[in-house]
């Protein structure tokens, strides 16, 4: 078991990603006392490319990372920590925040920048192509697959709105629907010819 850490942080940020990276730079900014907890698995990892991020458009995730974990060396207030937060409950007037392989922290505020977990359908190959070939957004991927043939796997509300979203970029669209499609759905993909 791990003793608590003494210090009472102002926020503990769960997540080390572009949004909980921007927020420690911000409080450190104005001298909060922040705890960033990351992982160090974040969603864009297998991804060539960052996009749709000003001024980092097309640089590498890694590099992004880098570089915004060397700027917040400038702001003695922000503390990086590379740990998952496993869990966090409610502890007095704040938190306790359950980190992977050490101590437990506490914060007045906690911040969720955890970002989204892909869940890929099982499809022998998907998953080594994703990222570089397989894309589930048409603002980080469209611009790249512009006036290609694309398909779009999927039976839902989602996989046609991805499949109407790619058609606006010049795209040929195959929809790979695997279960019904809502009604509403059927009529606007044929109304844009898909």
């Amino acid at each position: 078991m791990h003793k608590k850490e003494s210090v009472v942080y102002d926020v503990v940020i769960a997540g080390g990603g572009p949004a909980g990276l921007n927020a420690a730079l911000m409080l450190g900014r104005v001298r909060r006392r922040v705890l960033l907890a990351d992982s160090g698995e974040p969603r864009n990892a297998h991804s060539g490319a960052v996009h749709g991020f000003l001024s980092r458009d097309g640089d590498d995730p890694a590099q992004l990372r880098r570089i915004a974990r060397e700027q917040l060396a400038a702001y003695p207030t922000v503390r990086l920590l590379d740990a998952a937060a496993e869990s966090a409950a409610r502890a007095g007037d704040g938190f306790e925040v359950t980190l992977a392989g050490g101590p437990p922290a506490r914060a007045r505020r906690l911040l969720l920048a955890t970002g989204v977990t892909d869940e890929l359908p099982a499809v022998e190959g998907l998953a080594q192509l994703w990222g570089r070939g397989v894309y589930h957004c048409p603002y980080c991927h469209g611009w790249e697959v512009r006036d290609q043939p694309v398909a779009v796997l999927g039976g839902d509300d989602a996989a046609a709105h991805l499949a109407l979203s790619l058609a606006r970029l010049g795209c040929d669209v195959v929809l790979c629907a695997d279960g019904p499609l809502a009604a509403s759905q059927t009529i606007c993909l044929a109304r844009s010819g898909l």
